[in-house]
């Protein structure tokens, strides 16, 4: 324990840590800013309200709609508020209208597939035969749930700068005890190279985690000050979820499980860093390689299947995504389907990374 304490601070006293960490806190202050002061507005009666009063107006208006989701009440929102168009409000377009009214519009008119931006038509005939069928056979349940979708888009953000951070902050731990020639004398010490390495890798997950889930804690802690609770009681079948195997859960519950899928990545991050640090026994080199497996998954899960046609490769290419840190804290995105293969093959590459620094490790 007295070794494990000794790494961690080892970790810590790195100024790199403090200085990314309030890099990201300053980063994600100023996106809560401009998703919510600068951006959020209403419009009700006539009568525009911005920031936290639109919010606010917006919670109160989508409770007295909530409940199960039909064409009808679409169309009683539609005669209350009317259909939600572009403004130009000083060379900035927005949308009018209130939230509610700006759900019903995206799901009963062109707005979103029409050619004349200044023109929003109803959906008439097949077209809202079929909108309206849909509607029926997919029962939702109606509530407020903007505030999910800003809660989604930066943890995402935020996760990724955090493992970028992550691999920037533990390249050295075991290349650094090469480069300063003082691994020699570690590892023909009376606690060995198991101890040694063991306690510098649980150091390493341990402050990788506890950044994660204090970082993911704060931004859950400003969403519920802003948003309340109102997303996170409703159940994903608002848009969220629907789809992808989580139908049945709460956006509570679908947010707790890309928690815990997020702590999965992280654990792999920290992984792959290790192992990187161990091998090459040089914190840039192994900062590199580190980083390029992060930008290769994303390339993998997001650029590669565009680029090919052919459906096997997309899949593999997909899987591989999903087998890196970044794609494999999407589980709003990747689906309930894919976390049992994916946590297969992430679990033996974690066993393969831990028997290489255990391997790598050893005097020069």
């Amino acid at each position: 324990m007295n070794l494990f304490i000794v790494e961690l601070q080892k970790i810590l006293s790195r100024r790199i840590v403090w200085i990314g960490m309030t890099v990201i806190v300053s980063f994600m202050a100023l996106w809560v800013w401009e998703s919510i002061v600068a951006a959020e507005d209403t419009v009700v009666d006539g009568v525009r309200y911005r920031g936290l009063e639109a919010i606010r107006k917006d919670r109160e208006i989508a409770r007295t709609w909530e409940g199960p989701l039909t064409a009808e009440k679409l169309f009683r929102i539609l005669d209350t508020y009317g259909i939600a168009g572009d403004e130009t409000d000083g060379g900035l377009v927005r949308r009018e209208g209130n939230w509610v009214s700006r759900y019903a519009t995206d799901l009963l008119t062109d707005y979103r597939n029409r050619e004349d931006p200044g023109a929003v038509r109803m959906l008439s005939g097949e077209a809202l035969a079929m909108e309206e069928e849909r509607i029926a056979r997919n029962p939702s349940y109606f509530c407020y749930t903007q505030n999910m979708d800003f809660l989604y888009e930066a943890a995402y953000s935020m996760n990724l700068l955090l493992l970028v951070l992550t691999a920037v902050v533990l390249a050295p731990v075991f290349a650094q005890e090469h480069q300063a020639l003082t691994a020699p004398v570690l590892l023909t010490c009376a606690k060995g190279v198991r101890e040694t390495a063991v306690s510098k890798c649980a150091a390493a997950l341990a402050l990788a985690e506890g950044i994660y889930l204090l970082a993911n804690g704060t931004l859950l802690g400003a969403y519920l000050m802003i948003y309340g609770m109102d997303g996170l009681r409703a159940t994903n079948l608002c848009g969220i979820g629907a789809g992808i195997g989580f139908a049945s859960l709460t956006n509570g519950q679908l947010w707790g499980i890309n928690l815990a899928w997020g702590a999965f990545g992280m654990c792999l991050m920290c992984a792959l860093t290790l192992f990187f640090s161990a091998k090459l026994r040089q914190s840039f080199l192994s900062l590199s390689a580190a980083l390029a497996c992060l930008a290769g998954g994303i390339a993998s899960f997001y650029v590669l299947p565009v680029l090919f046609g052919f459906a096997g490769l997309r899949i593999l290419f997909r899987l591989a995504g999903m087998c890196s840190p970044f794609p494999m804290m999407l589980a709003a995105s990747t689906g309930a389907a894919a976390m049992p293969v994916t946590a297969g093959i992430v679990l033996w590459l974690l066993i393969s990374c831990a028997v290489g620094i255990r391997r790598y490790w050893r005097p020069a």
